[in-house]
């Protein structure tokens, strides 16, 4: 009698980069030798990891999704959200272990000599991603704002909030989030209708920590990772001309320097169809307090640096499921009894696979050559 294995194929078990020669023939094409020879050994450890335990737990994470919690049993405003373990425990692999939202960002992590390359730091997500995306959503515009405050922040934001959004434990940690849609805007962001007003009356509860200068009114549509710590976010500065030009880009804290909670509301979690295990909401901005970014009539330009990069996250993690569909249906053909022989040895079967397999290799040679140019603009400017 045919036991399970034989009669279903699976890939438990299966180191996800031991898996992958393409991944590693685009490394060694896009690294230095001496890069490529640090890297293996951390591409080997997340294989096994993303193939093994965060597997496993990612089906846990889709099938207990966020909670929000609008209130405490005093009737308190808290919008509070609130995870399964499994989904904290994908985040201490991501964010500690592996540090992929702070690796390229600070000298000190997985052990690198200077800042991990972009296409390692792609290479960790994309073998993650392969068993859960829903976590590295957080994780790209985490790193993503660290990025917008490394470009434009002034010396004051740099200092205070930098060395949390690129923390290498879960307790330093500030996670960072983008609320850019908004009902009437989506694609077309120039509609946005936050406004911005200036705080003439501005205080400082430290010499060292600025209060914030600007107040936010209006509301924002699809806002992922909705329980953030600090969200970027575009709104018009009263008086400011229509469209993208009038826009500034402004940082809001979840919690003011005092230890408030910052004026806005989350008004419910959206039902979606993918990343089921990531929170993304619907938020009312009622006066929350913010940071100004950079140049004020230059803001929807600077938000372009965080468009930019989550973008290419997000090839990155589409690439990974089209990676995964892929070894599930070679570990399956190659297993799969059918008629007398594998059913990968059918002339259509094989056709089907090859066809899959050089979408797969082309779409990972243009993404990686993606985060290759990445890396020589961070290089070499």
């Amino acid at each position: 009698m045919l036991d399970a294995q034989s009669l279903m194929p699976g890939t438990e078990g299966i180191n996800f980069y031991q898996a992958d020669p393409t991944l590693e023939q685009l490394l060694k094409r896009h690294l230095s030798p001496d890069d490529y020879e640090r890297a293996h050994p951390l591409l080997l450890r997340m294989g096994a990891v993303a193939s093994e335990r965060m597997d496993e737990l990612a089906a846990i994470a889709d099938r207990h999704g966020p909670v929000l919690r609008q209130y405490d049993r005093r009737g308190q405003r808290i919008d509070e959200i609130i995870f399964h373990p499994a989904y904290h425990e994908l985040e201490r692999i991501v964010y500690q272990d592996f540090a992929i939202a702070a690796c390229t960002h600070r000298e000190d992590a997985l052990g690198w000599s200077g800042r991990v390359p972009q296409p390692v730091k792609f290479a960790l997500a994309y073998l993650g991603m392969q068993a859960e995306a829903g976590v590295f959503c957080p994780v790209s515009m985490t790193d993503a704002l660290a990025r917008v405050l490394e470009r434009y922040g002034d010396p004051a934001l740099k200092q205070r909030f930098l060395p949390h959004l690129t923390a290498l434990t879960l307790d330093e940690l500030q996670q960072g989030a983008m609320f850019l849609t908004e009902r009437q805007g989506g694609s077309d962001v120039g509609q946005t209708a936050t406004v911005a007003r200036r705080q003439t009356d501005a205080h400082k509860v430290a010499e060292t920590e600025p209060w914030p200068q600007w107040q936010l009114w209006g509301e924002k549509w699809f806002c992922s990772n909705v329980s953030a710590d600090l969200i970027l976010t575009l709104a018009r500065p009263s008086g400011a001309p229509a469209g993208t030009r009038g826009l500034g880009l402004f940082l809001v804290p979840r919690r003011l320097p005092d230890g408030r909670r910052n004026a806005y509301m989350i008004n419910r979690l959206k039902e979606k169809l993918g990343t089921r295990s990531l929170a993304t909401g619907e938020v009312t901005l009622e006066g929350a307090f913010a940071y100004q970014v950079g140049v004020l009539e230059r803001g929807f330009i600077q938000m372009t640096e965080m468009i930019n990069l989550t973008r290419l996250w997000a090839a990155i993690g589409s690439l990974a499921a089209m990676r995964r569909s892929l070894l599930e249906a070679t570990v399956h053909t190659q297993g799969r009894i059918v008629f007398g022989r594998r059913l990968c040895d059918h002339p259509l079967m094989r056709r089907q696979l090859v066809d899959l397999l050089l979408e797969v290799e082309g779409c990972a040679a243009l993404a990686f050559e993606t985060t290759a140019v990445l890396e020589r603009v961070d290089r070499y400017g």
